[in-house]
């Protein structure tokens, strides 16, 4: 409970600055590394992944920078989706690109999975959504669409 109320006054206290994309700010996204720990598929069209980063490397920031990263990483793909955690054991666990099966992780290591990054060239969509409680499916997740540059909570409850 408490990262939670944690990542909502980081996120909401944000000012415009940081939620505009790294890219915009320091000509190229970074270079915040990241291990593709399972690939579910990649075609011309689609690549969607599990990914894991170092626990160290866990800050708003760096989770920005990492989007904009897979987005250069990607370029030719129409449609990128990548589960962002911060263990590569509990990403490789991860065996379907869907929230539900998030709930497999309930005994490895649940607060591994941080995030979701989401884009879709065709449809002008690029998001990226914190995971709050990865024991919940279905919790207040917060999505940040990054073209749009706005926060808000999601559920599906």
């Amino acid at each position: 409970m408490f990262k939670s109320v944690l990542l909502c006054l980081c996120l909401f206290g944000m000012t415009p600055s940081v939620l505009a994309r790294p890219d915009r700010q320091l000509g190229k996204c970074g270079a915040l590394k990241y291990k593709v720990a399972e690939t579910y598929t990649r075609t011309n069209d689609l690549a969607a992944m599990a990914i894991s980063i170092n626990p160290k490397d866990v800050t708003m920031r760096n989770l920005l920078t990492l989007a904009c990263q897979l987005r250069e990483d990607y370029p030719a793909e129409r449609e990128v989706s990548a589960k962002i955690f911060n263990d590569e054991r509990a990403a490789k666990k991860t065996t379907a690109p869907t929230k539900i099966e998030i709930e497999g992780l309930k005994d490895e290591n649940p607060d591994a999975y941080l995030a979701t990054y989401h884009l879709d060239r065709q449809e002008g969509v690029e998001n990226l959504t914190l995971v709050i409680d990865p024991n919940d499916p279905c919790g207040h997740d917060i999505e940040i669409d990054l073209r749009k540059h706005t926060v808000s909570i999601v559920s599906c409850k």
